[in-house]
């Protein structure tokens, strides 16, 4: 059929894309269950080796859970502390784990988390390392300097003098805000002051180039997003710049992140505060500094891409803000994947599927995963496995490639129990 092109609708203007060229296809498939229960923030250690997935529980906590790559799918090892014998292990109420950056083999299975200490009504950062086995972990606390922590709002990672360091939102008793660096600060920087934006600080994302975006929400909730060109110089005015300022564009802006070389910012905008508001997809070159007058310019109208719009994000899932994985930047290309509603042909159901924007070219195409109800993004650090969130495979023969019923002719129950949300974990091909 090559030769054969398709027009699609999206948003106010046309884009033309190929029905048979495509930048990336999936391979092999693999996938991950918690029986009845419910996946998201799947993540992929540095080797590839295990990933981790969060899931609520019956009484409202929290877990994180483990698995083996390439392992059985319902093989999960559940994030515990080892008790003596005759004791019960205890379970943490844990969230937002990130893996370390470092793939050295001493480093290459640690992590970060935060747990919730119900008693004391406050939160606790861990550092967290296992050999071979996460059953057999080391644990470790990261203090905050002084504060205590009734609340984290949002942290981020990065790469910095061979080690990994932490920035937090954190919100004390009296839910004043403060922006801090958990456990060790940098170049003497524990805290960053920013005035009239730390109080009501909502989201934060830093890169390994000591830039920073952050999301801010007023009284009304409407949001911001603000960009930093170094963490070091963070209270200066002309070291900071608004994205989406002008004033013809201005919407409800949350979530963004740098690609991998942080010359690209990508975010989502919001048309109101209103349950069911339009989700877009926007992205726009990294703001450039000019020494001669000192600041940084602003972004101009023009150079605005809106993406995709119609994305399926937190809020459409009634997930908390944190859980967000509402879109991925590839981690070794100029790409952005995200989930978007479509409606299906000749029906009222909503198709959630991958879609992907090439940065350099502006195509947009979807990724066939044969997968249905897809939700929360992310890339193996290598970029490539592309993990998500679904509900299972399409009904047929095809069965994913750790499935233990894969020479029956139907999937469903298998693949798709329809009890669970699942992880996948897809081989990402580039077809060059």
């Amino acid at each position: 059929m090559a030769g054969i092109y398709k027009i699609f609708f999206i948003s106010t203007f046309l884009v033309a894309a190929s029905v048979v060229a495509q930048d990336y296809s999936v391979g092999k498939k693999y996938f991950y269950r918690f029986p009845e229960k419910q996946l998201y923030r799947a993540q992929m250690n540095v080797s590839n080796e295990w990933l981790s997935a969060e899931l609520f529980s019956e009484d409202d906590k929290r877990k994180i859970v483990f698995f083996k790559h390439g392992a059985e799918s319902d093989k999960y090892i559940e994030l515990t502390k080892k008790k003596a014998k005759k004791v019960e292990n205890f379970v943490f109420d844990a969230r937002l784990l990130i893996w370390s950056s470092d793939s050295s083999k001493i480093k290459r299975n640690m992590f970060s988390f935060i747990h919730y200490k119900a008693k004391k009504d406050e939160y606790q950062f861990l550092h967290g390392s296992f050999d071979d086995d996460p059953t057999k972990l080391t644990l470790h606390g990261l203090k905050i300097s002084g504060l205590i922590s009734k609340r984290v709002v949002d942290y981020s990672r990065m790469h910095y003098n061979e080690e990994d360091r932490f920035l937090a939102v954190i919100a004390d008793y009296n839910n004043d805000k403060s922006i801090q660096f958990v456990g060790e600060g940098i170049v003497g920087i524990t805290e960053l002051i920013i005035p009239n934006l730390s109080e009501i600080a909502t989201e934060i994302y830093m890169h390994n180039s000591r830039k920073v975006l952050l999301t801010v929400r007023d009284e009304i909730n409407y949001s911001d997003v603000f960009y930093f060109r170094d963490f070091t110089q963070i209270y200066k005015e002309s070291e900071r710049v608004k994205i989406f300022a002008d004033s013809s564009l201005d919407g409800h802006q949350m979530y963004p992140s740098f690609n991998f070389t942080d010359d690209f910012i990508a975010f989502i905008d919001v048309d109101s505060a209103e349950q069911g508001a339009l989700m877009r997809l926007y992205m726009c070159p990294t703001p450039k500094f000019n020494k001669k007058i000192g600041k940084l310019i602003p972004i101009e109208a023009k150079d605005y891409i809106m993406a995709d719009d119609n994305l399926r994000t937190v809020e459409h899932m009634e997930l908390p803000s944190e859980m967000a994985m509402d879109y991925s930047w590839h981690p070794k290309s100029n790409t952005l994947f995200y989930v978007k509603g479509e409606k299906r042909r000749g029906s009222l159901d909503i198709d959630r599927n991958i879609w992907y924007y090439n940065v350099e070219s502006r195509e947009r195409r979807m990724l066939e995963t044969n997968t249905t109800w897809n939700y929360s993004i992310s890339f193996s650090p290598d970029g490539k496995y592309i993990l998500f969130s679904t509900l299972g495979l399409e009904p047929s023969n095809n069965h994913f490639t750790n499935c233990s019923s894969k020479n029956s002719l139907d999937n469903s129950q298998c693949c798709d129990d329809g009890l669970s949300r699942i992880i996948c974990v897809a081989e990402l091909i580039r077809n060059e």
